[in-house]
């Protein structure tokens, strides 16, 4: 996910330009997919963010 990498972007302007109506919907679709919240995937080590 390219905009998790971007430090800049608040995880509601990253779920805004997904197109989320809330933060929250997108935090719990992120949960689902990753199994853990934007903000531990924004700060993965490795370089694909995974």
């Amino acid at each position: 996910m390219t905009l998790s990498g971007k430090a800049s972007l608040s995880i509601s302007e990253i779920a805004d330009r997904l197109g989320y109506s809330e933060a929250s919907r997108f935090d719990r679709a992120f949960r689902r997919c990753y199994g853990k919240a934007p903000n531990a995937k924004r700060w993965s080590c490795s370089p694909d963010g995974g």
